[in-house]
C-alpha cells in the first residue's frame, strides 16, 4: 500500500509541476505577442496615435509613469524610443 501511495503522491507531483510550467511559457507567449504587436504598429503606421501606443501598452504594464513615456515618446512620434521602451518588457 505504501508504494502505491508514493507512486500516486509522485505522479500528481509531476503532474502538477507540468502544470505549472505550461502556464508559465503560456504567459511568456502572451507577453511576447503583445510587445510584437505594439513594434508592429509602431513600424507600420504612418502618423501613431499616442492614445492606441498607450492602450496597447497597458496590457504591457500598469505603471503610470512608464504608460505616460509611452504616450509622450508616440506624441513626439520618437519610434526608437519606443522601440527602446518596449524592448525593457
Amino acid at each position: 500500500m505504501k508504494l502505491n501511495n508514493r507512486l500516486l503522491l509522485f505522479v500528481s507531483i509531476i503532474i502538477i509541476a507540468a502544470w505549472l510550467l505550461m502556464r508559465r511559457y503560456r504567459k511568456e507567449r502572451y507577453e511576447i505577442s503583445d510587445r510584437d504587436a505594439i513594434d508592429s504598429y509602431i513600424t507600420n503606421q504612418e502618423k501613431l496615435d499616442p492614445e492606441v501606443v498607450k492602450e496597447m501598452a497597458t496590457k504591457l504594464t500598469t505603471d503610470e509613469v512608464i504608460l505616460s513615456k509611452f504616450y509622450t515618446l508616440a506624441s513626439a512620434d520618437d519610434r526608437l524610443g519606443l522601440f527602446k521602451l518596449t524592448s525593457e518588457f
